[in-house]
């Protein structure tokens, strides 16, 4: 990773068009990489693509949450973008740009970048890359299934839904199919509590000997602040349900509906890991509410508040 930011100037002014292939490598101990990028030199600039998804995917084998593996994409991506101004701001001038990273800076890199960031050798090119071209061997070479539709921010970050998108999904999902049978949308406080401080609202609360209780959290559109209060007062709250209700057998049952956050190195997604690896609750996607609905339906749960 680190060389890639080192300061080479290479005159590689009649190289050839070109692709390299970029890794993240989960163990320095293996060989073992995951494809998720593509650079590629074609008709005098420089193309570039990263997907997000699979960097995702690759985050979830680490054993411990690595810091700044977005921040090395972003390194990469930046540098590219920079060289391309510069190649253009030149094209009008009497001297050519000498060009920065070519063919052999990434010989170079797939060599001896043996970090968590990984490049490969570098592959000629037998056709111009570009606008559909690009997308298409993006697609056969590196993701198939990377979704152009989400939604992009300002920081070159996607979301997956908005915050309305997000409670029109809990709603349809959750809420109604249970709103008959258990507590939904329902506001739990202290005058039911005395050891809370604070009033919540849970998506849904039902018992049957043992307690079923849901919440979902947004980690797309909330701020991490926000979710530091909201997570505090959920726990302290399914403290207080295990106290009082104690199932003559089994264990209360409690779930958090959350999707894993997209940006991988943000304070939200460490508050998401945090969740999903607490014993006392399960975390489940948007789309395994359904599975939550299944079982809340079948374990006979009511109304007791």
């Amino acid at each position: 990773m680190d060389w890639f930011l080192m300061n080479f100037w290479i005159d590689c002014t009649k190289m050839d068009s070109f692709y390299v292939i970029v890794a993240i490598a989960p163990s320095s101990n293996t060989n073992d990489m995951i494809s998720v990028g593509l650079v590629a030199w074609s008709m005098g600039r420089f193309e570039y693509k990263v997907s997000y998804r699979k960097i995702r995917l690759a985050k979830g084998l680490f054993r411990t949450s690595p810091s700044g593996i977005r921040w090395a994409i972003d390194q990469v991506t930046t540098r590219l973008a920079e060289e391309n101004s510069k190649i253009q701001s030149a094209s009008s001038q009497i001297f050519d740009h000498r060009q920065r990273y070519g063919a052999d800076f990434f010989e170079y890199l797939s060599r001896y970048s043996n970090g968590l960031l990984r490049f490969s050798a570098p592959k000629k090119l037998h056709f111009p890359l570009s606008g559909q071209n690009l997308d298409q061997f993006y697609s056969r070479m590196i993701d198939e299934f990377d979704s152009p539709a989400e939604i992009e921010t300002n920081d070159h970050q996607k979301k997956k839904y908005t915050k309305d998108q997000f409670q029109e999904q809990i709603t349809n999902s959750l809420i109604l199919p249970l709103f008959e049978k258990v507590h939904t949308s329902y506001t739990v406080s202290q005058d039911m509590f005395p050891e809370i401080y604070f009033n919540i609202e849970l998506d849904c609360i039902g018992r049957n000997g043992a307690v079923h209780a849901v919440k979902a959290f947004d980690f797309e559109n909330v701020s991490a602040a926000t979710h530091d209060r909201h997570i505090g007062h959920f726990f302290l709250l399914l403290n207080a349900i295990e106290k009082r209700y104690v199932p003559a057998k089994g264990k209360n049952q409690f779930y958090v509906v959350a999707d894993e956050p997209l940006d991988i190195d943000s304070e939200v997604h460490r508050q998401w890991e945090a969740i999903r690896n607490m014993e006392k609750t399960k975390v489940v996607s948007l789309e395994e509410s359904k599975e939550v609905v299944e079982l809340i339906i079948e374990s006979k749960a009511t109304k007791f508040l």
